[in-house]
């Protein structure tokens, strides 16, 4: 299960900001980021954390999410 979920990650990076706005797609990054190797949950929030962008995915009704789980994930350096 874990592979799978891994080669999920591993093809949603760099889309993680565009496919977080939506219903769907969110939920998918959101399990993604819970059910995950770390080195793929590092990644996933690294892009999402450190995007230009990240204050309208904050302000976003599904990207906030992604933001929360994100933070809930995330291991400190």
């Amino acid at each position: 299960m874990m592979e799978v979920n891994q080669r999920i990650g591993e093809k949603l990076l760099g889309s993680l900001l565009e496919l977080g706005k939506q219903k769907f797609s969110s939920n998918v990054i959101e399990k993604c980021l819970e059910h995950n190797f770390s080195d793929i949950k590092q990644a996933m929030v690294k892009e999402i954390l450190s995007a230009s962008s990240f204050y309208d995915f904050l302000l976003d009704q599904y990207g906030n999410y992604v933001i929360q789980k994100s933070l809930s994930v995330a291991v400190e350096p």
